[in-house]
Parts: C-alpha cells; sequence; structure tokens
C-alpha cells in the first residue's frame, strides 16, 4: 500500500488552506461550512437508494460522472457499488445529524481521481458544499493514496 509523504500530507493541508482563504461568505451566513456537524459515510446501497434518486432527479445524469444519461436506478446503484469494490470509485453520504444532505462522488478515471459534491436542494447555499469539499480531500487521498484529486462542480462552467 502506498503512503502520502509528510512533504505531500502539508501541501494537501496547505491547498486546503488555500481553498479556505478564497471564500467570500461568513459562517453566520452558511453556517454548516464549518463542517463540524457534517459526516461523511461511505455509500450504503439500498439503504441509500433515496438521496441518490433524489440526486438523479436533479441532475439527470448517471451516477458515474460521464454525464451520461440515467439508466434504470438498481441498475446505477449496482454499477456503483461494483466500482466501489473494484476499488475505482468511493462514494460518500454527506450526513447532519440525522438528515442526509448530499453525496460525494469520487471515480477513479486514468491516473486521477474526478470528485464531484452534489447537496440535496433542500440544504443548498448553507456551506455543505464547502463542508463536503472539505471533509472529502482526506476521505479520497485515503481511499486513492497519491492519486491527484480533480473537482468538478457541476452547476460551474468554464471561464
Amino acid at each position: 500500500m502506498m503512503r502520502l509523504t509528510r512533504d505531500s500530507r502539508h501541501k494537501i493541508a496547505g491547498e486546503l488552506d488555500d481553498l479556505n482563504a478564497q471564500l467570500t461568505f461568513t459562517r453566520r451566513e452558511r453556517p454548516a461550512s464549518s463542517g463540524d456537524t457534517l459526516i461523511l459515510r461511505p455509500f450504503a446501497g439500498e439503504a441509500d437508494r433515496e438521496i441518490f434518486a433524489a440526486r438523479t432527479r436533479d441532475t439527470g445524469t448517471a451516477g458515474d460522472g460521464t454525464g451520461g444519461p440515467v439508466g434504470d436506478l438498481d441498475d446505477e446503484i449496482r454499477a456503483a457499488l461494483a466500482r466501489i469494490h473494484a476499488e475505482e470509485a468511493a462514494w460518500f453520504v454527506a450526513v447532519d445529524g440525522t438528515q442526509k444532505v448530499g453525496m460525494v462522488f469520487g471515480e477513479l478515471v486514468g491516473h486521477e481521481v474526478h470528485v464531484r459534491i452534489w447537496i440535496h436542494p433542500d440544504h443548498r447555499h448553507k456551506g455543505y458544499g464547502t463542508a463536503a469539499l472539505a471533509k472529502s480531500r482526506p476521505e479520497m487521498a485515503a481511499y486513492f493514496p497519491a492519486v491527484p484529486l480533480v473537482i468538478r462542480a457541476p452547476g460551474a462552467r468554464p471561464s
């Protein structure tokens, strides 16, 4: 198993600090952004069907990050669990208390991990996306050591 070097861990921490320094909102405006109450736990297939179905309805795209059309929900979940088992993906559910507020998807593509974050429409603009991004970095680094992370923001358009 490959381990991150001390220098790599410091570089990742520095990148996260730089990201945090670029935030333009206050904690009062988006209280969940601190991440104090948010946890990421591994996607549990059928137990997380409802939150994944909400994401699928909201985005209208397949869960694998290809941007392709949505398939049958059971097929999508089975395919995701197969990729997770094959260590080609890591999916997490973002939970605050008892509420599932979003999902984080990491898909191994070539020599990169493409990370996508989706927050349920009822929970947007509260800081959950920021918190999920911050919490996902060490999770993805643990699942995919020394593999560069590429963050995808579905609503963002390249300039």
